[in-house]
């Protein structure tokens, strides 16, 4: 039932009701991104992960076995996986993906605040009638939650291309 954004109205020509429900529409698809790109890096986060501490136990195993003067065998696959295992976490740190993973998170738990205030404001206010100021505070600390989350995203990058 979401009514579709008229790109033509500006801000300005908006009623009080009309930025509610544009913001709370904001609020929705940030959601959605958000979620999308948590559950994103909580996947690779989660992936490379596991790989390495299969890859690391491998090793470990392989070398301690001794099984029908397989030695050398066994050393190259233990040697292998101790490679692919430095070369997964050294992927892992340049992408940073269980810090994006926890940004994301932090970053929807802050838009699903947001999404309770303007609610609960629009429930409480006097006569249903909007205040346009608080309305503006609600769009500003919407694009804070934003620009937050895109200069943790930007340092982030900055941090692992200088390593």
């Amino acid at each position: 039932m979401n009514e579709p954004i008229d790109d033509t109205a500006t801000p300005e020509k908006m009623d009080a009701d009309s930025r509610r429900k544009l913001l709370l529409e904001k609020i929705e698809t940030s959601l959605s991104r958000t979620r999308k790109g948590k559950l994103r890096n909580k996947k690779w986060a989660s992936i490379f992960r596991i790989s390495t501490i299969v890859m690391a136990c491998t090793a470990t195993i392989t070398l301690g076995l001794d099984f029908l003067g397989m030695n050398f065998q066994f050393k190259i696959i233990a040697f292998v996986s101790i490679c692919l295992a430095t070369l997964l976490n050294s992927i892992e740190v340049y992408f940073d993906f269980r810090s994006l993973w926890v940004e994301f998170e932090s970053a929807q738990a802050k838009f699903y605040q947001l999404k309770d205030k303007v609610e609960f404001y629009s429930m409480g206010a006097s006569g249903n009638i909007l205040d346009m100021e608080q309305l503006n505070r609600f769009f500003e600390e919407y694009n804070e939650i934003w620009r937050m989350l895109s200069d943790n995203w930007i340092s982030f990058r900055r941090k692992t291309g200088s390593s």
